[in-house]
């Protein structure tokens, strides 16, 4: 009897193929925010803003083991939640969860700003010098999120 991936109705599919794996990849890195940190890092630390982009990426590599050794041993549905719960309590737990929903939910303003933003280089109508949105810029933005 062959295997299936479709998931069972009210199961969770636990198995991700190549695809699958790309496209959370790619959607985990997609938006302005690492462009921005780029361009504000060589305006503060010039040509060393390299520097902490390794620091960076050697923690997160640290982090990312972590997860990936929890997910293999206690695999579970929002794991990024839970298992901070079960080493700290519901306490943790939660405040990991909220500051996660605060973050998941203020990715949609920052990337219409940046949109903005990256538009204003053709528009120049959209900002002011000191990259704050004009009214044509405040509307453009309320357009793109609604």
């Amino acid at each position: 009897m062959a295997h299936s991936n479709k998931p069972i109705k009210g199961k969770f599919k636990k198995s991700l193929n190549l695809l699958d794996l790309t496209f959370l990849g790619i959607g985990s890195i997609i938006g302005s925010g690492w462009l921005y940190a780029a361009q504000n890092g060589a305006n503060m630390a010039g040509a060393y803003a390299w520097i902490s982009w390794l620091i960076g990426a050697f923690v997160i590599i640290l982090i990312g083991m972590v997860y990936a050794e929890l997910g293999a041993a206690m695999p579970r549905a929002g794991g990024f939640i839970r298992y901070p719960n079960y080493t700290h309590g519901t306490l943790v737990g939660y405040l990991i969860g909220f500051s996660a929903m605060l973050a998941y939910s203020s990715v949609v303003g920052i990337e219409v700003e940046a949109v903005r933003g990256y538009a204003q280089s053709w528009w120049p109508q959209l900002g002011q010098q000191d990259g704050s949105p004009t009214a044509l810029g405040m509307t453009f933005q309320i357009a793109l999120i609604t």
